[in-house]
């Protein structure tokens, strides 16, 4: 058993059905139906550090490009068997702050629907909007230079390769649409906006399903007090920054600053923003 498995706890028996199942799906050996049924019968359930750990494992079978063009149909082979986590972590938690972050972001998604179901075109609702919306980069960011590069110290490394480029989609339909939305070219705009939101809300639920839990379960909370005062000096989007993380043991002084981190939280480096805007 390799360190990771034996982190993550991962039982050889289970695991190689999961990777059985999902090699064969790939091979078109099974369809969807006949996986998914296997997949019920011969495990039940399926936790979201299984599912994960198994892609991480057809490292040397298939290119990141296959299992990108795949990723929805991976999902839909579990459906009904990938366990729905309950996403509860601590307050101030760097998890906790993703989990507030795409709650807020949903809000604004649904101030956008409603919009697209209105006759009439008003362009200073949506530059409300794109303006919240903009800020993601910010959330996507933190992961990238912060939640992944953690994960790969753990030698998880295929899962976060994917997850960055639907990252990078993301922001680059946030740009585009926005784009548009600021050069006035409405019609192509509103066509863009669709799109946009299925794809924020798209990687959204993949960070719900599988990315934040296996995080909370293979990070410890050593790591996660580290990430959490390096976050702040990344920023937040949408939201306000949240408190740090404080662990008994680790670092119980950092409770005397979480009365004083209003000013401090908001501060964001110039050359990160510089960064972002780039």
């Amino acid at each position: 058993m390799n360190p990771l498995q034996q982190k993550l706890d991962i039982n050889s028996d289970r695991y190689r059905i999961i990777v059985s199942v999902k090699e064969d799906y790939l091979d078109g050996k099974l369809s969807l139906e006949e996986g998914n049924r296997i997949l019920k019968e011969k495990l039940g359930t399926c936790t979201p550090d299984e599912f994960a750990y198994a892609e991480q494992s057809l490292k040397g079978v298939y290119k990141d490009e296959e299992i990108l063009d795949k990723m929805d149909d991976l999902l839909n082979l579990f459906d009904g068997v990938l366990v729905r986590a309950e996403n509860e972590y601590p307050e101030n938690h760097p998890l906790w702050a993703y989990l507030e972050e795409i709650n807020a972001v949903e809000k604004v998604a649904l101030e956008a629907d409603e919009l697209l179901k209105q006759d009439k075109f008003i362009k200073n609702p949506w530059l409300g909007i794109f303006d919240s919306l903009a800020q993601w980069r910010i959330h996507l960011s933190r992961k990238q230079n912060q939640l992944y590069p953690m994960l790969e110290e753990h030698g998880f490394d295929r899962p976060t390769r994917i997850m960055w480029t639907f990252d990078d989609g993301v922001r680059d339909a946030i740009s585009a649409s926005y784009a548009l939305l600021r050069e006035d070219k409405y019609e192509e705009f509103l066509a863009s906006v669709p799109e946009t939101l299925a794809k924020l809300r798209d990687l959204n639920s993949k960070e719900l399903e599988v990315l934040l839990p296996t995080s909370f379960k293979l990070l410890s909370d050593e790591e996660f007090v580290r990430m959490s005062k390096n976050d702040h000096e990344i920023g937040y989007a949408i939201i306000n920054a949240p408190g740090l993380y404080v662990v008994p043991g680790i670092n119980d002084s950092a409770a005397l600053l979480n009365g004083n981190t209003a000013s401090q939280n908001s501060a964001v480096s110039n050359e990160f923003l510089n960064d972002l805007a780039g």
